[in-house]
């Protein structure tokens, strides 16, 4: 049974970074990113993944100091009540237009595989009525019902991944120093929209137990975090990998969706199905719908909104958002836009005017 205490755990939010974060990767990262950087795009994302992993983990020990509720309440008090307010309102609105574009391409893609003949309207509708209802004015539900899903996605795609190592060209990740001084600016910008949303990351952490943990010297909320993003980069590392040692970083550049096609066309040694595509398609379905509801989540705990009308006249606006964009490109464009924009703006500046307030508050202590 849920309880309603409206706290995750140190586990539920280490799931929550991972899922959100490779959703992204899954999806989009691999085109982009060899299309800007080609083979050294493996480098990149250890590269960035290093830093954002060391970044906010330091942030959030920072954080666990200053003892505040939430990460709203350290922007009201870094910035001002009505200055404050402001930006958490550009935040969400931020986040929500991520998760709207998310949810087209999510509906692109059944559209292409499997639901060709209906209206991106009615798959985009559907989706967003799950994600409401599961939420229950309660995080500890969807923390939950994602673990759920972590544990039902990643063991089978580690399947389908084991399999791509034995039927793989590992020339064609050479030359894997092929540096270009443009190609790695746009590949570090491309690569920063894995850590979706890094402002998501210190929402979550705002529901953490804290209490549970504080009094435990063994457990460290932030080394908890640290560990989630290396995960998360070793992860998209290895799957960037594979997709161009498959393909090569041309065909892999030309393709819409190439991690996926990579790991539908792997054949598994003794599989008892002869494609794995269900595999797939349910891991797209369940890092889609971790990644929307996460954009739904932050934005009700940031605006505060519990009234249920309102949370539906939300949805609406996120589906008139999600069918705006012409055309799948477009659309894979304004994410990454808003996405790199956004992540620096609220990922990275933001936290660390916070940082400084508190280091320079605490001295003044």
């Amino acid at each position: 049974m849920f309880s309603s205490n409206n706290k995750i755990s140190l586990r539920q939010l280490q799931v929550l970074i991972f899922i959100n974060g490779f959703s992204s990767v899954f999806l989009l990262l691999s085109k982009f990113l060899a299309k800007t950087s080609r083979n050294f795009g493996v480098i990149l994302i250890l590269l960035l993944g290093l830093f954002i992993s060391f970044f906010v983990s330091f942030c959030i020990n920072i954080f666990e100091k200053y003892k505040k509720e939430n990460f709203k309440d350290m922007i009201i008090d870094v910035f001002g009540k009505y200055l404050g307010n402001i930006i958490c309102f550009i935040m969400s609105l931020k986040l929500i237009l991520s998760s709207a574009l998310m949810l087209r391409i999510f509906c692109e893609f059944i559209r292409e595989t499997t639901l060709s003949k209906t209206h991106i309207s009615i798959t985009a509708g559907i989706i967003i009525i799950i994600c409401i209802y599961s939420y229950k004015n309660n995080i500890e539900n969807f923390a939950r019902v994602s673990e759920i899903i972590f544990i039902t996605v990643f063991f089978p795609i580690l399947l389908v991944f084991s399999s791509a190592i034995i039927n793989t060209d590992y020339t064609n990740i050479l030359p894997l120093f092929e540096i270009d001084k443009v190609g790695i600016f746009q590949g570090l910008a491309i690569s920063s929209c894995i850590f979706f949303g890094i402002e998501n990351i210190f929402i979550n952490y705002s529901y953490i137990n804290k209490n549970k943990y504080m009094n435990n010297k063994n457990i460290s909320i932030s080394k908890s975090v640290f560990v989630a993003l290396i995960f998360l980069t070793i992860c998209s590392t290895i799957s960037y990998f594979f997709t161009v040692t498959r393909f090569g970083v041309e065909t892999t550049a030309f393709k819409l969706f190439p991690m996926i096609v990579m790991l539908d066309t792997v054949e598994i040694p003794g599989a008892f199905i002869e494609r794995q595509l269900l595999f797939v398609l349910w891991a797209v379905i369940g890092f889609i719908f971790v990644f929307v509801n996460s954009g739904f989540i932050s934005m009700y705990s940031i605006l505060n909104i519990r009234n249920k009308v309102i949370q539906y006249f939300l949805g609406i606006f996120v589906v008139i958002i999600c069918i705006l964009p012409k055309n799948i490109i477009q659309t894979i464009k304004l994410f990454f836009n808003v996405n790199i924009l956004g992540s620096l703006l609220f990922g990275i500046i933001l936290p660390f005017i916070i940082v400084l307030y508190c280091i320079l508050k605490r001295r003044e202590k």
